[in-house]
C-alpha cells in the first residue's frame, strides 16, 4: 500500500510538470515500470498467502481427520452424552 501511495503521489508531481510545460516522458515510463514491479509484488504476496492458508488448512485436516485425537475426542464426547 505504502508503494502505491508513493506512486500516487509521483503522478500528481507529473502532473504539476505537464502543466509547467517540463519534459515527463522519462519519468512516466519510470513510473509506468515502477506500477508493473509493485503489480507483479502483489500478485506474489497473494499466491504466497494463498498457499500459506492452503498448507495451513491440510495440516488442521490431516489432524482432525483420521488421528488418535479424533477418536478420542469422539470417545469423550460419546461418553458425555445422556
Amino acid at each position: 500500500m505504502h508503494s502505491q501511495l508513493q506512486i500516487r503521489a509521483q503522478e500528481r508531481e507529473i502532473g504539476m510538470l505537464k502543466c509547467a510545460g517540463a519534459s515527463t516522458a522519462s519519468a512516466e515510463l519510470l513510473l509506468t515500470r515502477m506500477q508493473a514491479k509493485v503489480d507483479d509484488l502483489c500478485r506474489e504476496r497473494e499466491a504466497l498467502r494463498r498457499m500459506r492458508h492452503e498448507t495451513h488448512a491440510k495440516k488442521i485436516r490431516r489432524r482432525y481427520d483420521d488421528g488418535p485425537c479424533f477418536s478420542s475426542h469422539e470417545a469423550m464426547f460419546a461418553a458425555a452424552s445422556p
